[in-house]
């Protein structure tokens, strides 16, 4: 994703990802690396950790939000951790 530019005190314009799966046994766990926030929604909290429970062993699509935090400075590169 490219999260453009910010400035310090103000978080960047968020971006969209997709995550789903199939054969899930555990909740699936989403995680943000330093510098950077993730939004189950448009309208939620922003933090660094989200989890999804699959319900028979699937996780439909899921849109994240994420975007770089108010204290980030210059280019960013970061990897978002998803793991079940």
């Amino acid at each position: 994703l490219n999260l453009g530019t910010t400035t310090v005190g103000t978080p960047s314009a968020p971006s969209a990802i997709t995550i789903s799966g199939s054969g899930l046994t555990a909740n699936v766990t989403v995680t943000a690396p330093s510098g950077f926030q993730i939004a189950a929604n448009p309208g939620a909290a922003y933090g660094t950790r989200l989890s999804f429970a699959p319900t028979n062993g699937n996780l439909s699509p899921r849109s994240i939000q994420v975007r770089l935090t108010a204290n980030t400075v210059g280019n960013k590169v970061g990897q978002l951790t998803v793991q079940s």
